[in-house]
């Protein structure tokens, strides 16, 4: 007898199959207003996280060259070089995507080890560890009233994140 059920796009009817996690409903979550100890309590939930899923292992948090994967100190404040030869801003939307699905925008110099395991990890999962994510980097730089998408970047942000061992 064959078991269709080893097949991970066989589902058998009635089999429950975890959902997708949109990038909308993690963006919703860091977005709700929360009270200093429901913030503190997610960021706590965040590091948690982090470290049970090794993220640690690859990422650095201290602004040095992470174990294969681009450190996460000041992550508003740079772009990231994309293997496909385009820049990204790297924001919140950024950061969702690129837990959700690592594998879309690899930065150049890294070779793309992470998971899609986190496909579906629960959007407050994912949210806590951006909040804690957010800990080590200042925020997001608002775009000033009358600029433009078109306004050159501020001095903080024209240099993309590069691997180690990158540049001058």
């Amino acid at each position: 007898m064959v078991v269709l059920t080893a097949l991970p796009w066989l589902v058998p009817v009635g089999c429950d199959r975890p959902a997708l996690t949109a990038d909308a409903d993690v963006l919703a979550v860091l977005e709700e207003p929360r009270d200093q100890a429901e913030q503190a309590a997610m960021i706590d939930l965040g590091r948690r996280l982090y470290l049970r899923n090794s993220c640690h292992n690859c990422h650095a948090l201290d602004g040095k060259a992470g174990n294969g994967a681009p450190q996460l100190r000041n992550l508003y404040t740079t772009q990231a070089a994309l293997a496909d030869g385009s820049l990204t801003d790297r924001d919140r939307a950024y950061v969702v995507r690129s837990i959700l699905r690592p594998s879309e925008e690899i930065v150049v110099g890294y070779p793309q080890l992470m998971t899609n395991a986190y496909r579906t990890m629960p959007a407050e999962e994912v949210a806590a560890i951006i909040a804690y994510l957010e800990q080590f980097s200042p925020p997001a730089p608002e775009v000033a009233a009358g600029s433009t998408a078109a306004d050159p970047p501020s001095e903080a942000a024209a240099e993309p994140d590069s691997p180690p061992g990158a540049g001058s």
